[in-house]
Formats: C-alpha cells, sequence, structure tokens
C-alpha cells in the first residue's frame, strides 16, 4: 500500500476512535468537494447535494481540504461552513430622519455549530443589535441590519461578519443607500432635556437644538411647564434643513429633582405636537469639591448618567475645585439605600496628598469618605483630583436616583477645620441618554490609544466629529485638546 495512503487511513482509523467518545449519534453532513483524505468500507462520504459519491471504493483517495472530525457511526462531520444569502444590501431611498431595515439570513451547510462572533460595519450609521450568534448545523437564522439616515447623499461601506468557519473565518457585506429630504416641514428634537444642577437663588440658562429635516419651512412655538421652568423662544421659524434652539431656563424653588415639560408645536404634519421631559436639580454648585462620573485629569462637569441598571457599579469621581492649600480633607454623601449601595472597600485616594491615611464611615443611606496627612510640613492646593468611590445599583433603582455631596470639610495647615454645609449632585437614570466624553471618538467611555488611531486618520481633514475646538479643520490644535482628554473614562463594572 502507498506508504501516503497509509498515513492517511491510520489518521482516519484514530478520529473514528477518538470521536465515538464525542458524537453519540451517527450524522450525515454535507461536504466540500474532497476532503484529502483516504476512505474505507466503514464510511459514508456524503456529496456537497448530499448524496453518496458514486464510484468511492474502500482506499480511495478524495482530494481537497480536511475533514473537522467523524461521528461514533464512521460519517465524516463537517466544520462550521457559513452561508449567507447576499453579498451587497442597498437599503434604497429613503427620507432624512428615518430608520430603515432589511433582513440578511445566515445559513450553517456545515455540521457543527457556527458562531458568528462579531458584526462591525465602518459606517456609524449601521446597526444590527448582535454580539454573537449560534447557528446549528443545516439550519439559518436572519439578522435585522439597520440604517439610521443622518445626512443627505450616497452612503457606502461595508459590514463584516467574522465566525469560526475555518476556510472563511470573515464574510463581507458591501452596504449602500441614499438619503434625501423628507417631504413637507420635519422636526427633529431629542429628549428628554437635562438641565443638569442649579444653585439655590440662580437662574440657568440652557438651549434645546432644534433641526428641519424636511423641504419646506418648519414654524413652531414652545411652551415649558413645571415648577421653575419657562421657554424663552417662540414663533421659531427654520428653513430646509437648518437648525436653530429654544431657549429654556430654570429657577429652582428649592433642593432636590425637579421635573417639567416641554411642549413643542409645529407646522409638522407628522408630529404636530412634540412633549419632552424636562430634568434639573436645585443644589449648590459653588461647592469647594464636585462629584463627577468621568474619571481623569480635572472637572469634566458629567453629572448625569444614564442606561443604568441593576447590578452595575458605577465609579464617582471626588474633584477638588478650591485652591487654597490644606492637609486633610473629608466628604460626606447621601443616598437612597433601596436605590444605590457603596461597594465596601472601593474608596481609593489618589496621590495629591503625600502620606494621606484614608477612613471611611459608612451609615445607611449616607457615606463619609476622606483622611489626613500626619507630616506638620504635609499639604497640597488644588484643583485637584481627590480620589473615587464605586456604587452598586441595586434592585430598588427606579427610573432615576441622585447621589448629593452634603457636607464637605478641609483640614488646612495651622487653622481650624474648615466646614461647607452644600447640596451638590450627580444624578442616575434608566433611559437612554448619549455620552458626551469629549476624544471618545469610538463609544468606547474610554478615550486610549483606539482614538488616537481615529484621530491621527482624521489629521488635516475637515471632519466634523474630530475638530474639537470647531475652527472647521482637523489640525494641531486639536491635537493638543485630544491630549487633555486622553486617559479620560466613564467606569462602569460588574
Amino acid at each position: 500500500m502507498n506508504p501516503s495512503r497509509r498515513l492517511s487511513l491510520f489518521l482516519l482509523m484514530s478520529i473514528c476512535c477518538a470521536a465515538s467518545a464525542v458524537w453519540p449519534q451517527s450524522q450525515r453532513v454535507l461536504i466540500p468537494a474532497g476532503t484529502g483524505i483516504s476512505t474505507d468500507s466503514a464510511v459514508t462520504i456524503i456529496s456537497t447535494i448530499g448524496e453518496p459519491l458514486i464510484g468511492v471504493q474502500g482506499g480511495a483517495q478524495l482530494q481537497g481540504i480536511g475533514f473537522w472530525g467523524v461521528s461514533a457511526g464512521g460519517n465524516i462531520v463537517l466544520p462550521p461552513i457559513l452561508s449567507v444569502d447576499t453579498e451587497s444590501l442597498d437599503f434604497g431611498l429613503g427620507s432624512l430622519g428615518d430608520e430603515s431595515v432589511v433582513a440578511i439570513a445566515i445559513s450553517n451547510n456545515g455540521g457543527q455549530q457556527l458562531v458568528i462572533t462579531g458584526l462591525t460595519a465602518n459606517l456609524d450609521q449601521i446597526s444590527t443589535g448582535v454580539d454573537t450568534l449560534r447557528i446549528g448545523g443545516g439550519d439559518t437564522s436572519s439578522i435585522d441590519i439597520r440604517l439610521e439616515r443622518d445626512h443627505i447623499g450616497r452612503l457606502m461601506g461595508l459590514l463584516q461578519l467574522r465566525s469560526n468557519d475555518p476556510s472563511q473565518p470573515a464574510f463581507e457585506i458591501a452596504l449602500a443607500g441614499t438619503t434625501g429630504w423628507a417631504r413637507g416641514p420635519r422636526i427633529a428634537v431629542e429628549g428628554p432635556v437635562l438641565l443638569g444642577a442649579t444653585s439655590i437663588g440662580d437662574t440657568s440658562i440652557h438651549e434645546v437644538r432644534i433641526t428641519n429635516l424636511g423641504d419646506a419651512s418648519l414654524s413652531l412655538d414652545a411652551v415649558a411647564s413645571g415648577n421653575g421652568f419657562r421657554a424663552v423662544t417662540s414663533g421659531l421659524t427654520l428653513t430646509a434643513g437648518a437648525s436653530g434652539q429654544v431657549i429654556i431656563t430654570y429657577t429652582p424653588g428649592g433642593e432636590g429633582s425637579a421635573l417639567g415639560l416641554l411642549t413643542l408645536t409645529s407646522n409638522d404634519p407628522d408630529r404636530p405636537r412634540v412633549e419632552l421631559e424636562l430634568q434639573a436639580f436645585g443644589g449648590d454648585m459653588n461647592s469647594p469639591l464636585l462629584l463627577d462620573f468621568i474619571v481623569g485629569p480635572g472637572d469634566q462637569g458629567l453629572r448625569t448618567l444614564g442606561n443604568v441598571v441593576a447590578g452595575l457599579q458605577h465609579t464617582i469621581e471626588l474633584v477638588l475645585v478650591d485652591a487654597q492649600p490644606l492637609r486633610g480633607w473629608s466628604a460626606q454623601l447621601t443616598f437612597d439605600p433601596a436605590a444605590v449601595g457603596y461597594v465596601p472597600g472601593s474608596f481609593e485616594t489618589s496621590d495629591f496628598l503625600a502620606g494621606l491615611v484614608p477612613l471611611t464611615i459608612e451609615l445607611p443611606g449616607q457615606l463619609t469618605v476622606g483622611g489626613t496627612a500626619l507630616s506638620d510640613d504635609a499639604g497640597a492646593s488644588g484643583p485637584a483630583t481627590l480620589g473615587t468611590v464605586r456604587f452598586r445599583i441595586l434592585e430598588g433603582f427606579d427610573s432615576q436616583t441622585e447621589i448629593v455631596l452634603t457636607e464637605v470639610v478641609f483640614d488646612r495647615l495651622n487653622m481650624e477645620d474648615e466646614v461647607h454645609t452644600t447640596s451638590s449632585p450627580i444624578v442616575l437614570r434608566s433611559d437612554a441618554i448619549e455620552l458626551e466624553l469629549p476624544g471618545d471618538f469610538d463609544g468606547s467611555a474610554h478615550v486610549n490609544f483606539d482614538d488616537f488611531f481615529l484621530f491621527i486618520g482624521a489629521f488635516a481633514t475637515a471632519e466634523a466629529q474630530f475638530d474639537l475646538n470647531g475652527d472647521g479643520f482637523v489640525n494641531f490644535r486639536d491635537f493638543f485638546l485630544f491630549a487633555d482628554f486622553f486617559g479620560l473614562a466613564v467606569l462602569i463594572s460588574l
């Protein structure tokens, strides 16, 4: 017998023996033409159309790729084989602001389970809502591909499917679509409107951006209701494709959360009346210490976080904005103990004060963190990051809760302790709120080297996403700003 044929038979027999402990039942599956092995009388080879190969006798040599394994009954079990019903998708013509959905069918023509490990597009407007998909041998599944029509013109790109198909680990689908203006006036506005925290006795001013996505003029009026809210703008007219602002003011009547309603009436035939929730908080924004959801140098001002669900942990940074020298500090936070809970041991201090001895006091609904340096000559001046704490979202969380900084104490050098009573909040919400993290171009909630490479790719262009200073061109000034943002992160963990 030919030595190579003998070796092939030996390998086949070895796999047959090993497979008997893996596959409890015989399985006949489709295979590509050729297996690169020899067969014997105990093996049934099934062709690509599901029929036994004619003329294949014991010991016959088949040419082609290798096989995956053998079932207990001696039949070849193929690897996963990816098959997609199309190599291109055209979303056709649609209107600005609309969403288009096209389904694709994915089949597994192999015997082993097919695992789709990733679906990524090089277009921000494309989404699938699927990270992982498992398809059994011989089965088919469908996936909806969604296009958010957010700009005028022709769109072209690629969608890549990654899988465990050994012969085709990546499959690309060409994408295309054309977007035009909507017929007539079309209002576009996002809510809820987050007005943040305003000091008691002050009035804050906020802008709500309105865009006309239609090909005719949009006329609208705005009315705000709710304690402390007022709409300043009325009688706004926007030409086709134009944007404008509705001005909202908020004057807190006391400490705590405030809710209102912004009602927009317009000549949009499809949405003549749009209602947006207004959210604000009356507190003390002149506090010498503030809370921030963005971890990194300085106060980034992220005081409201969305997409909050029970079980996750969120990191909060304590930022010193006071510039006077100090040797120690403490911060008291109050919260709803049914909605959130401090993660024990999560308090971490920065290197702002050398030799700081950290301490925590935990009470129901109240946490005090801080510390002091024991050396008489120790001391440092702000602004600076003092430390971070983590809170876990509990099952009692219901749509919104606040964590409020209520007291700050400073241990000044050679002076009595300085006590500040304050009401400085951060807000956790369950609804979807777009995260505004400067420099986070890929939406990972962390400004890192992935964002750096994206920025370098857009350098010396006019791409608005990377034009951080808004001067119309991506240049060194934007690079200097990106360097300031590098390392910022919103830290969420299990």
